[in-house]
């Protein structure tokens, strides 16, 4: 027998896997650890070299996690803030059996046994958020997703960053 015509090529078809892998998530929500004001997110990965690739100067960073360490410096002077995605300095965790306020990873009822690893996600969120969320670099947050609730540590604010809208 002959393959069909529209055989797709490596790479494609390994890409449409990898899609099929990720989870669909059609809302985020993220906000103070008092659940208000939650603001609605867009939720994208980042590449550790991300911004050594993109035109720098489309590139304006406001605010640093100084727990994160040292930002290493870009070819254009600044700081690159992405770095701090993959930095596990400063980052909180919980060792505890129950979660009675219902704020750490993975919980889903008051006072329910986690089954997961309590973990904080890095995110970098763009600075309008800080006024219209209540947010700031460095503060704890929540990030809701359905049915699963995150603990957030804001590494990195940005008025512009190459190739997403803030």
């Amino acid at each position: 027998r002959r393959p069909p015509r529209s055989t797709q090529s490596r790479s494609s078809a390994a890409s449409d896997v990898y899609k099929r892998q990720l989870p669909l998530v059609n809302t985020s929500w993220i906000s103070p650890l008092c659940w208000f004001p939650q603001s609605r997110i867009t939720l994208y990965g980042v590449e550790e070299s991300y911004l050594e690739a993109t035109y720098q100067d489309f590139y304006t960073p406001s605010a640093y996690d100084n727990t994160a360490g040292d930002y290493p410096l870009l070819s254009s002077g600044k700081q690159n803030g992405i770095a701090g995605l993959y930095s596990q300095k400063g980052l909180v965790s919980f060792n505890s059996d129950y979660d009675f306020y219902n704020v750490t990873s993975n919980s889903d009822d008051f006072g329910r046994p986690r089954d997961l690893i309590d973990e904080e996600i890095k995110m970098v969120l763009p600075s309008g958020i800080a006024t219209v969320g209540s947010l700031a670099v460095g503060v704890p947050a929540l990030l809701e997703m359905p049915q699963k609730r995150y603990r957030v540590r804001i590494r990195h604010m940005a008025d512009k960053v190459p190739g997403f809208s803030c």
